[in-house]
């Protein structure tokens, strides 16, 4: 059994329904944060299942700061993609190497598609920045600060199957430009807090204005 699930979704329902059939073993709380706010959980392993129908998309790093804080009764909180496939065995050996201390992603690159986040981590590092949004570069901002913060992450030898960036190959969705625009400003504001050493973290209305899918 694991404690926790989390996993947030858009736009491939299909995809995260097929990750959660894809489970394996008992999950004491499952989350799902719906960002397209029409999500139905198949039956599975869930002891208690809570789905959080969002009002607009809160995009991805937004979306995991909300999981940690839901499961903050959790020292650790285990977050998926909602297009990952799961092997027989791999949230059994995720939680295994898991700790509150760590990060702990998985093996299947990018390795962010499935991983383990404890909460004396986050207390050190901090959350996601939410500045970075709605999706890219999340992740390399909170590696940046972990490095110079003190916070550890490690990669497991837990492999998953991964459609990667399936949210913007959705059907009938055009999210082409609207990527282009979001990665481009998110990857600018990640190289001025490298530049500033600027560890901070936060939110902008106007941000999420500019970049919205």
């Amino acid at each position: 059994m694991i404690p926790n699930l989390a996993v947030a979704t858009y736009t491939r329902y299909d995809l995260c329904d097929r990750m959660l059939r894809s489970v394996d073993v008992e999950v004491g709380h499952l989350l799902v944060v719906d960002n397209g706010g029409g999500f139905v959980v198949p039956d599975g392993p869930w002891g208690r299942v809570s789905v959080l129908p969002m009002p607009t998309n809160f995009g991805v790093g937004p979306s995991w700061n909300l999981a940690f804080k839901c499961l903050y009764e959790h020292d650790v909180v285990f977050v998926v993609s909602d297009d990952v496939v799961l092997r027989p065995g791999g949230l059994s050996r995720l939680a295994e190497v898991a700790s509150a201390e760590t990060l702990t992603l998985s093996g299947t690159w990018p390795h962010w598609c499935l991983f383990a986040a404890g909460q004396r981590f986050l207390e050190r590092v901090g959350l996601f920045d939410e500045r970075i949004w709605p999706a890219y570069h999340e992740d390399k901002e909170l590696e940046w600060r972990a490095a110079r913060l003190g916070g550890r992450i490690v990669t497991s030898d837990v492999e998953v199957g991964h459609d990667n960036s399936s949210t913007m190959l959705t059907p009938g969705r055009d999210f082409g430009r609207k990527k282009i625009v979001s990665e481009q400003a998110n990857g600018a504001l990640l190289a001025r807090k490298r530049d500033t050493g600027d560890t901070g973290t936060g939110w902008s209305a106007y941000i999420w204005r500019e970049n919205r899918w």
